[in-house]
């Protein structure tokens, strides 16, 4: 059995977690919506070794279960991709764009203290 790992996905808003035969991402545009949740169950449900797919609308989590032999997780995950499901969105950009400015301001602060600091000692 392989052991459980974490990806960075086609977006920061996903994540991906792995076993044998099973794989849990998280889809933005399921959570809280029935409708895409149950979308994306039809949709990925009709590729070949998918046996079970399960939306979550209130986590925003997609579960897969799948048959190795017949699939892997990068068919059904460029599947999902091609279905615009893992497309990156604005909200994604403007939170890492936030991150990035918080991390600048706190390097920035943190030079202006160490100067402080030797010039008076």
């Amino acid at each position: 059995m392989t052991p459980a790992y974490r990806v960075p996905m086609m977006t920061t808003d996903s994540y991906l977690h792995l076993l044998d035969g099973r794989l849990r991402i998280k889809v933005p545009v399921v959570k809280s919506d029935t409708g895409a949740a149950r979308e994306i169950e039809q949709k990925i449900s009709e590729l070949p070794g998918v046996f079970q797919v399960s939306a979550n609308p209130t986590t925003g989590n997609v579960l897969i279960l799948f048959d190795q032999e017949t699939t892997d997780h990068t068919e059904i995950l460029a599947h999902l991709s091609r279905q615009g499901y893992l497309a990156k969105s604005q909200h994604s950009r403007q939170k890492v764009s936030k991150v990035v400015a918080e991390s600048l301001v706190q390097s920035a602060v943190e030079v202006a203290l160490e100067r402080l600091i030797f010039a008076l000692v």
